[in-house]
């Protein structure tokens, strides 16, 4: 019986020892992800917008954040799979963007009758890499309406962000779900869909 005892002491111990190690690593998981959630305060150089085109876009690292005070959670959804190392990307529908290149409000749906739609990408990914954002975007029949690539940046800090903008053309286009599809460096890295509306 002794012996029953001491393997049954010994499955006990390996249970245990399992269950502290499963433990550890949801807690250590738990404590990056809140971790790389909180907005940088470190400051990085500015990226311009590609000015020769008609189409523009921009690549800005999140040094305006710096201005406010940490938040403790930023809810920045998870990234499909990729190989660049951005692991959260968000991206925000508006009708313009602000003095300091944040989206103005977030829209499911949007009028025709508006002037422009930005799409506005919020990433989390390694710093001081070349990256180089695409946005397309395709009407309620997928065809593409919008194509445009952005000149290469590396930024200085792990938020950083990317948008896109385009003027509706009512006497061509139509209402229906739209769908816009970032990628950073030709890889997929976010969609969202988007209702356009006839009012």
């Amino acid at each position: 019986m002794k012996t029953g005892g001491k393997h049954a002491m010994s499955i006990v111990s390996i249970v245990c020892l399992l269950v502290i190690i499963i433990v550890a690593l949801v807690f250590r998981q738990l404590t990056q992800d809140s971790r790389i959630s909180i907005p940088s305060i470190e400051t990085s150089q500015k990226t311009e917008p590609d000015k020769t085109t008609t189409s523009p876009a921009a690549n800005v690292p999140a040094d305006r954040e710096a201005a406010k005070p940490p938040v403790a959670s930023v809810d920045i959804p998870y990234a499909m799979g990729n190989t660049l190392g951005i692991t959260r990307a968000k991206i925000v529908f508006a009708t313009a963007i602000d003095k300091d290149n944040m989206p103005g409000n977030d829209l499911s749906r949007i009028s025709i009758n508006e002037k422009q739609i930005v799409a506005h990408v919020k990433m989390l990914g390694p710093p001081d890499k070349p990256y180089q954002s695409t946005g397309k975007l395709y009407d309620a029949d997928g065809n593409l309406v919008f194509n445009f690539t952005a000149p290469s940046v590396s930024p200085k800090t792990a938020i950083w962000y990317s948008w896109f903008y385009r003027n509706f053309d009512k006497a061509f286009e139509k209402p229906g779900m739209w769908k816009f599809v970032f990628f950073v460096n030709g890889e997929q890295i976010a969609e969202r869909q988007i209702e356009v509306t006839a009012e």
